[in-house]
This record gives structure tokens, C-alpha cells and sequence, in this order.
């Protein structure tokens, strides 16, 4: 049972992984947010781990990708707008709980 547990998480993180790759080598294609650095940039990423000739070997061609790289990241995609944090709106603790009013009623008589 753990076992089946386990080779689905992973497989579920080998395949968002994939996809999450497939995303960022075709999204030159549907996003103008991204200048020319940053499509040569995924692309010789994927050229790297595409062609190199050994498979687990990962600094062999480090220094042609991370110098290119390095100087197309945009920090500022990463942090949220302060725009964006204005306009929630948070519910406080008195709004939360529901305060009721129970008045009291008298006891009608009896009928004779």
C-alpha cells in the first residue's frame, strides 16, 4: 500500500515535470512577455540537456547555460503586486461568529 502510495506521488512529480518543461519550450509561441534572451535562453537549456553526451552529468556545460541565464531572470515576476494584496479584503473574528438574539417570550395562559 505504501509502496503504491509512493510511486504515484512520483510519478505525479516526473510528469508535472515533463509537462511543466513542454509549457516553457512552447510558450515563446503564446506569450509576448518574453524578449528574444529569454527564448534563447530555454532553448539552450533544452539544447544542453538534450545533446550532452553523458546523462547524469550535470556541470559539463554549466557555464554555457548559467551566464546566459543569469542575466535574463526578472525577480520581479515573483513577487506579488502590492496592488493585488489592496484589494482582498480579510474577514475579521467578529464577523465570524453570529451573534444571536434569543428574546424572551412569556408563557401564554392557559386557556379556561
Amino acid at each position: 500500500m505504501r509502496t503504491k502510495r509512493i510511486r504515484k506521488v512520483y510519478s505525479a512529480l516526473f510528469l508535472s515535470i515533463f509537462f511543466l518543461k513542454m509549457a516553457i519550450s512552447i510558450a515563446p509561441i503564446y506569450a509576448s512577455l518574453y524578449d528574444s534572451k529569454h527564448v534563447m535562453a530555454v532553448i539552450l537549456q533544452l539544447e544542453i540537456e538534450n545533446h550532452s553526451g553523458k546523462s547524469n552529468c550535470g556541470d559539463t556545460n554549466i557555464e554555457n547555460f548559467s551566464k546566459e541565464f543569469a542575466t535574463v531572470i526578472n525577480w520581479d515576476i515573483f513577487m506579488t503586486p502590492l496592488r493585488y494584496l489592496a484589494i482582498k479584503q480579510y474577514v475579521t473574528d467578529d464577523d465570524i461568529s453570529v451573534k444571536s438574539f434569543y428574546p424572551s417570550v412569556p408563557t401564554p395562559p392557559p386557556n379556561c
